[in-house]
């Protein structure tokens, strides 16, 4: 399995097939998409997905690390990539949305500098959480 498919795979798991499914057709057609893997023995255990969705402005669009492999600074470390590489771009700003029912997700957003600017219905009726972090 080549990393593309670990990813997807993964990707699936945590999110469904179809959220995978929508991210997977469409990160290619963004502007600037950047991918950040984790990988244990050619797996993929972890990863960040991002855009940039206006000018100075990048979209952490979608992350998560593989149960067997939570607790271990695996997505703190991903996102300190993510942020160093955004700023070695020139972007100012990251933005992100989650849902409370990834409190983890949540949890290290906030702790790693990130505010909430606000909330929303999606369209499943769920409230999606937007957050922001200025990057200095």
């Amino acid at each position: 399995m080549g990393f593309l498919e670990s990813l997807w795979d993964l990707h699936q798991q945590v999110f469904g097939n179809s959220f995978t499914k929508r991210v997977s057709n469409e990160i290619f057609k963004k502007i600037g998409p950047h991918i950040l893997l984790a990988l244990q023995d050619s797996k993929v255990v972890g990863f960040k997905i991002g855009y940039e969705s206006k000018p100075r402005v990048f979209y952490s669009w979608s992350g998560a690390v593989s149960e067997d492999f939570q607790g271990r600074g695996i997505g703190k470390h991903l996102m300190k990539l993510q942020h160093e590489w955004c700023r070695a771009q020139g972007y100012e700003k990251i933005q992100t949305k989650t849902k409370n029912k990834w409190k983890s997700m949540l949890i290290l957003n906030l702790k790693n500098g990130f505010k909430v600017e606000g909330t929303y219905l999606d369209e499943w009726n769920e409230t999606k959480i937007v957050l922001e972090k200025l990057l200095k």
